[in-house]
């Protein structure tokens, strides 16, 4: 077992040891507290102002402002061509729409198609030529009825006569209804085709 007067002679080194530490820290701190003091109550030197470094950074800030201008006018003019392209694209599209719209008529114009809309169209006028007949005869069966009737006189032929009219005149008027009817359809026919294919 070490002696205890050995120990308390270390111990009492280190004590010594660390007491000069501490009051070098002390004595660090306290310069570097007086030269901060001193730097904070001493003025900052003026700064030399060198006329050629301004005029430098001048001519700089000149050329940049004018490169800047110069960039701005290029990306104006860049935006006017775009609105001009665009506009000119939209006239394109629709000089070609009119262009296609024009094709599809001519064809129209040009297929069987405007034949067999005549051929319906002068069927559909026979039928109203046929109804107008009928309806003229009604009117004269229906006026002679009538007068027979005002006279007093019941004629059976005269009766069937004005039904058998009216059921003509019906059935015109369902042919001329046909006949309209498949006449818008063969008009529309082609656009529809025309539509679907498009």
């Amino acid at each position: 077992m070490p002696d205890i007067s050995e120990l308390e002679q270390r111990l009492i080194g280190a004590l010594a040891r660390m007491r000069t530490a501490h009051l070098r820290s002390r004595q660090t701190l306290a310069a570097a507290l007086g030269r901060i003091a001193e730097l904070e109550s001493t003025p900052a030197p003026a700064m030399a102002v060198d006329p050629d470094a301004i005029a430098q950074a001048n001519a700089e800030i000149a050329r940049l402002t004018a490169a800047l201008d110069a960039e701005r006018e290029q990306s104006a003019a860049i935006a006017r061509q775009a609105e001009a392209d665009r506009s000119a694209l939209a006239e394109a599209q629709a000089v070609r729409e009119a262009q296609r719209a024009t094709g599809r008529l001519e064809k129209l114009q040009h297929t069987d198609t405007t034949g067999a809309v005549q051929a319906r169209l002068t069927e559909l006028e026979q039928g109203l030529e046929q109804l107008r007949a009928v309806n003229t005869q009604l009117r004269q069966n229906n006026a002679a009825l009538r007068k027979a009737h005002e006279a007093g006189i019941s004629d059976p032929e005269l009766i069937n006569g004005a039904l058998q009219t009216e059921i003509d005149a019906l059935q015109a008027a369902r042919n001329a209804d046909r006949a309209e009817i498949d006449s818008i359809l063969a008009a529309l026919k082609p656009l529809v085709e025309e539509t679907e294919d498009a």
